[in-house]
């Protein structure tokens, strides 16, 4: 905005440098877009500056580019993010000592942003997840293992079989000895 009022509003700017001002703008609006992937495509956005009757329509229509794009890039960014949060977990959910504070540090974030970021985008806790993921891991377990519930519990990354049953039971409402008794039968 500060470039179209000082280069075409305030003064009057010799055609010639004019277009070069507007071609230099156009390219440096353009080169997120074409380094990138984005949904938008270079043909339509060439289309509505050509279609661009005047320098004010020309700024609307890079205004507008560049709007787009720093939309898409944050909504990558949340996208990358996510899935790097959601591969650190998937690797090392079954560790013992796995802890927000060492997640955190091992993904250069600080523990409350981290479990503020996580809240945001999977709508709970890290620590629920994680017992989640690794309720299911024993519930597969259990079902398709002659293992026993303590070695289970330390494969799922519980510290032993009594977290490994009160976490069960707080899910599935039925102990992992019951739960195995269902599939034997």
């Amino acid at each position: 905005d500060n470039i179209h009022q000082e280069n075409f509003l305030k003064r009057q700017l010799h055609p010639d440098i004019a277009r070069l001002l507007l071609s230099e703008l156009t390219a440096t609006a353009l080169k997120p877009i074409k380094d990138h992937d984005y949904a938008c495509s270079l043909n339509d956005i060439y289309e509505s500056i050509a279609n661009s009757k005047t320098v004010t329509d020309i700024f609307a229509a890079l205004r507008n580019i560049i709007i787009n794009a720093c939309t898409q890039n944050a909504i990558s960014s949340d996208q990358y993010r996510k899935q790097s949060i959601t591969d650190y977990i998937n690797t090392n959910f079954t560790d013992p000592d796995f802890s927000v504070s060492k997640m955190a540090e091992d993904i250069n974030l600080s523990p409350n942003y981290l479990s503020a970021q996580f809240r945001t985008l999977f709508n709970t806790t890290i620590i629920s997840y994680v017992t989640s993921m690794r309720i299911e891991l024993a519930a597969e377990l259990l079902s398709t293992t002659d293992l026993s519930i303590n070695e289970i519990a330390l494969k799922c990354g519980f510290s032993g079989s009594d977290t490994l049953n009160r976490s069960f039971k707080r899910k599935f409402h039925i102990t992992p000895s019951k739960y195995r008794g269902s599939y034997k039968s």
